[in-house]
């Protein structure tokens, strides 16, 4: 199934048959936009490269981006349908299971106005950053730069911490001010269901500022 179309102009003609009156109608949302999903895959295998890209085709997704793909390199893959994966990971692996790595995966018409835009990839330690030039609601052209971000972990040292920081901050002064940043990020929070405290992972959780679960760092 082919991705839905982006860009449309708020109304379309209809042509008055017999006993109809020609004029305009309001186009369905779905025709005005598109869809982006952003997922922690722990570990792309080709299984779960598989049933993501099947996912996208059924759904009409437009972009993905995926974090851990535990994957190494910066590579661009493109499978027998046309979707194609822009991937930056580490140089080497650092263990056998594989560590970090970050991809956005382009559906056919996502591909498209890659191209149209240069084909132009940004490469950040835990960072991907690709620029779509696509069309607006009304026809005009809409630069659109899609970020997958994977942050450092609460158990991370504060260099890596700070290293992140300013790589992240670095890809958004790339983007020029009349282009849109669409951001698929891991930012390494979370909350959970209980009302208590407790330790996990060495690290204490508990109930502040009416979330459960927080993560607390001392």
């Amino acid at each position: 199934m082919a991705p839905e179309p982006l860009a449309g102009h708020g109304v379309e003609e209809r042509k008055g048959g017999k006993g109809e009156r020609s004029g305009a109608h309001p186009v369905r949302l779905s025709e005005l936009s598109v869809k982006f999903l952003s997922q922690n895959v722990r570990g792309l295998t080709l299984s779960k490269e598989q049933e993501l890209v099947a996912g996208m085709a059924m759904r009409g997704t437009f972009a993905t981006m995926i974090k851990e793909t535990w994957r190494v390199g910066k590579s661009m893959e493109v499978d027998t349908r046309g979707f194609t994966m822009l991937h930056n990971g580490l140089e080497s692996k650092v263990c056998k299971r594989g560590l970090l790595g970050v991809a956005t995966v382009l559906s056919p018409m996502a591909r498209r106005d890659w191209e149209q835009c240069g084909s132009k990839v940004a490469y950040y330690d835990r960072i991907i950053a690709a620029r779509l030039q696509i069309e607006d609601m009304v026809g005009k052209p809409l630069i659109i730069v899609l970020v997958s971000a994977y942050a450092s972990h609460i158990g991370s040292t504060q260099e890596d911490k700070e290293t992140f920081e300013g790589n992240f901050q670095a890809c958004l002064d790339d983007c020029g001010h009349d282009e849109i940043p669409i951001i698929g990020m891991d930012a390494q929070w979370a909350n959970g269901v209980r009302m208590t405290t407790r330790v996990l992972a060495g690290i204490e959780c508990e109930a502040a500022m009416g979330l459960k679960w927080r993560m607390k760092e001392e």
